[in-house]
């Protein structure tokens, strides 16, 4: 493995070593909807190593820091499993032809970011954080808080992990009202290069989450994605909650699993978990056929 070190979150160049990552100031990005926050929003790339082990290797730009995502550059989007998963509504899920309909779509994929020259085995949760440390460094913020969820909150211990900075003596964390995510399959938008990527490098050959992701297929289609298995580690002291009656997108849809998380930095060794003893029933939506 190349030589290569961090000082406060940045990238350190020299010989051996990656070059430092820059904010690069750019357009407001298009979005499908209009965004109010983007009107007065200064905004950019993350100029960043695509692969921080290999020097002298090229450069991208995450719009958000998340490499992998909409409006990065390059641009990462997956179409084809998108395609498939417009279509595959009728299909029965584990069927043969299901599953080589399915490959086929990701096998695509990956054809194509790879003749590209996308490094997929750079398109990893330690990878990610890193580039969250550089735009801080790059951006000149001396401390932040750090909000995930979903594959999210894996990003932000690992950022939290390798990249610490001492605590606040007073915190401030405004936290966004969570809206859920839309119904329409949207081609072209989901970042299936990435998902596979730590999907198949992180998740299930350490079986970090004590079982695998459950989408039908998915050992194939890491088999198809090959990229390089990456060690995946925990933190030592942790506070699990299970909010009853939700299953992967808590944040949004359960009042109590949004105030948990808003106590913790104030208390990080004991969030305030008294609404988790009995919560009712939320209200649900179901996602139209």
């Amino acid at each position: 493995m190349a030589e290569h070190s961090y000082r406060d979150g940045m990238a350190v160049a020299g010989a051996g070593r990656a070059a430092a990552a820059r904010f690069v100031p750019g357009p407001r990005p298009r979005t499908p909807e209009p965004i109010e926050a983007l009107a007065a929003a200064r905004c950019g790339f993350l100029e960043a190593p695509e692969n921080r082990t290999r020097p002298g290797g090229r450069t991208i730009r995450p719009a958000a820091a998340q490499r992998g995502n909409l409006y990065d550059q390059p641009d990462p989007a997956c179409p084809e499993p998108d395609r498939f998963n417009t279509t595959s509504v009728g299909l029965p899920s584990c069927a043969p032809r299901t599953q080589r309909l399915m490959l086929d779509a990701v096998k695509r994929c990956r054809d194509r970011l790879t003749a590209d020259g996308t490094d997929l085995s750079a398109y990893n949760t330690t990878e990610n954080a890193a580039d969250f440390a550089d735009l801080r460094t790059a951006l000149g913020i001396g401390r932040w808080n750090v909000h995930g969820r979903s594959y999210g909150s894996n990003l932000a211990m690992t950022h939290l992990r390798l990249h610490p900075i001492a605590p606040s003596q007073s915190v401030s964390l405004p936290f966004a009202r969570a809206c859920a995510a839309g119904s329409v399959q949207v081609v072209g938008q989901t970042a299936h290069g990435l998902t596979n990527s730590v999907v198949c490098s992180e998740r299930v050959p350490d079986q970090v989450l004590a079982q695998a992701p459950q989408p039908a297929f998915q050992d194939r289609v890491c088999c198809v994605s090959d990229v390089p298995d990456h060690t995946a580690r925990t933190l030592p002291r942790s506070t699990t909650v299970q909010i009853a009656g939700i299953g992967h997108r808590a944040v949004p849809q359960s009042r109590c699993a949004q105030k948990v998380p808003a106590s913790f930095p104030a208390r990080p060794t004991a969030p305030d978990t008294t609404c988790v003893a009995g919560p009712g029933w939320e209200p649900f939506a179901i996602t139209p056929m």
